[in-house]
């Protein structure tokens, strides 16, 4: 990553010495303390007193959980409404705290809650222009950071729903690393997920060109064309998804509802059994066995579906009661 000029060392040396005389003067908040020590209970407690969830303390509470990787504090912080653009004097935002010290899972968090990408790699560049005029060259630390929040922002826009703001994420991500298959599947279901059908299946051809035996993005090429009404190319596309690996119970899920779609029950049927067999723990497969029997009219094959699916349930339950 590039970053500008630094700034000069004066103004960097006068602001981080006023900083820090600020924050040993105040001395860490008692809400602070309690992030410091990830103690949850007493964050909870402190907020329930009325604790200024945004208090600036050379930095915010946020801050201070993003960067020490408290992931349940920082989800905490966020359900009370904590706010997550707030700017410190070098730049520095929650979002970026947490990238810069490699915390992922927080990372995916802030930006799925609405944490702005844009305004966090801004604040990183600052930051290094800062440390750099000080002479501490955290350029490595801080491009790992930059880099960790551009991979991360697709999947946590897709995985929120956010499919417009992922399409352009991983579309960016396309720019910076050209060669990597798994950013043109992640685009090719991003667009799949926004009905932009054209751009999808280029992206997920793109994905095989790059990786021709790539499983993941047979399956997005096979969901395009099977969203377009093309089920003989999904089929085609999933089929050498099975040579390549039988075992994956996704495929044999996409399968059954193509042949659902295509009103042949019992192929349905017998690939929806196949994907149960291969992912025992997952209860959707038996679910579609047990809703397409009873559409095709196979009650006793029905039954006995939702008899195991019960009994799965009640061991789920009562696996989840012990543990």
């Amino acid at each position: 990553m590039k970053w500008s000029r630094p700034v000069s060392i004066s103004v960097a040396l006068l602001t981080l010495i006023l900083l820090a005389v600020s924050a040993l003067a105040a001395g860490l908040t008692p809400l602070q303390k309690a992030i410091q020590k990830g103690d949850i209970k007493k964050v909870t407690e402190l907020l329930n007193k009325g604790a200024n969830i945004d208090e600036w303390n050379f930095g915010t509470p946020l801050m201070m959980a993003a960067s020490s990787g408290q992931l349940e504090i920082a989800k905490l912080l966020i359900e009370r409404g904590a706010n997550l653009n707030m700017i410190g004097q070098n730049g520095w935002t929650a979002l970026g705290c947490a990238a810069a010290e490699g915390h992922s899972e927080i990372v995916d968090l802030l930006i799925s809650k609405g944490a702005d990408v844009e305004q966090a790699m801004q604040g990183m560049k600052t930051w290094a222009e800062w440390a750099r005029s000080l002479g501490n060259n955290l350029d490595q630390k801080l491009s790992k950071g930059a880099m960790l929040i551009q991979k991360r922002a697709g999947q946590a826009y897709y995985a929120s729903g956010q499919y417009e703001k992922a399409a352009a994420a991983f579309r960016a991500r396309i720019q910076s690393d050209p060669r990597e298959p798994q950013n043109y599947v992640w685009l090719a279901f991003s667009d799949l997920a926004i009905k932009k059908y054209d751009e999808a299946q280029a992206a997920a051809e793109a994905a095989l060109k790059l990786a021709p035996d790539n499983i993941d993005a047979l399956q997005a090429l096979a969901d395009t064309l099977a969203a377009t009404g093309d089920y003989p190319g999904a089929i085609n596309s999933l089929n050498k998804a099975v040579s390549l690996n039988p075992k994956n119970p996704w495929v044999q899920m996409r399968l059954g509802n193509i042949f659902f779609n295509l009103g042949n029950y019992d192929q349905a049927i017998n690939h929806f059994r196949s994907a149960s067999e291969l992912a025992p723990d997952e209860l959707s497969p038996l679910r579609r066995v047990m809703n397409v029997a009873a559409r095709a009219g196979k009650y006793d094959e029905a039954i006995s579906a939702a008899s195991t699916l019960l009994t799965k349930l009640q061991t789920k339950d009562s696996g989840e009661v012990l543990g």
